[in-house]
């Protein structure tokens, strides 16, 4: 999985809380490290950027989920 593939499933996955609960609870959601953590750990288990390490992988993928969230998070908090 590329990059674009990891935003694709950060966004689906954003998509389908939505769809399941309020809006409320999901800025929340967003905003918590655990959810982002978890997130990126499964992202992880299925992206190989081979020239980094476990590590690297997995703060590179929480770099790019939480800036996902970060927007998601603003777009829902906008009154409209």
């Amino acid at each position: 999985m590329n990059v674009l593939g990891i935003v694709k499933s950060v966004v689906w996955g954003v998509g389908g809380l939505l769809l399941r609960t309020g809006k409320a609870e999901i800025v929340e959601r967003l905003a918590s490290a655990e959810f982002a953590e978890t997130v990126a750990r499964r992202v992880n288990e299925n992206v190989d950027l081979p020239w980094l390490t476990e590590e690297q992988e997995q703060i590179a993928i929480e770099r790019v989920v939480r800036a996902a969230f970060a927007e998601a998070s603003a777009l829902l908090s906008k009154k409209g």
